[in-house]
């Protein structure tokens, strides 16, 4: 998953705290079967590498960028690998998601009073 956080302001006033992430890019499942080489991950560990594009109606400005790796295979522990860095948006774009499409991080994953069947 690639997420992207608006700064209102200089980076260094800018924590990432908040309902303000939105999710630019993800791949979960590539094609069945449910196997460990049909996932994003899979594709990473592959190339040693990720590429997301910016959508171009953006609003330009600074930004908090997060690239997350989401590993399942322990059962009720969900691992999270996320990389940030900061980023400056150009181009002139004057977009940004707002509501549903918001979440914080930490907490857009909230494992409770969730429950997974698998049938075979």
């Amino acid at each position: 998953m690639v997420w992207l956080y608006p700064c209102e302001a200089s980076f260094t006033s800018c924590d990432g705290s908040g309902k303000k992430w939105f999710k630019i890019d993800e791949m979960g499942l590539t094609a069945p079967p449910l196997a460990s080489d049909n996932w994003g991950n899979a594709k990473v560990e592959k190339s040693k590498q990720w590429t997301s594009k910016i959508p171009t109606s953006i609003k330009s400005g600074n930004y908090l960028i997060r690239h997350e790796l989401l590993a399942l295979h322990s059962t009720n522990s969900p691992q999270f690998y996320p990389e940030c860095a900061q980023l400056k948006i150009t181009g002139g774009g004057s977009a940004l998601p707002s509501g549903d499409f918001l979440a914080s991080i930490p907490g857009y994953a909230n494992q409770a009073n969730r429950s997974v069947t698998v049938r075979s």
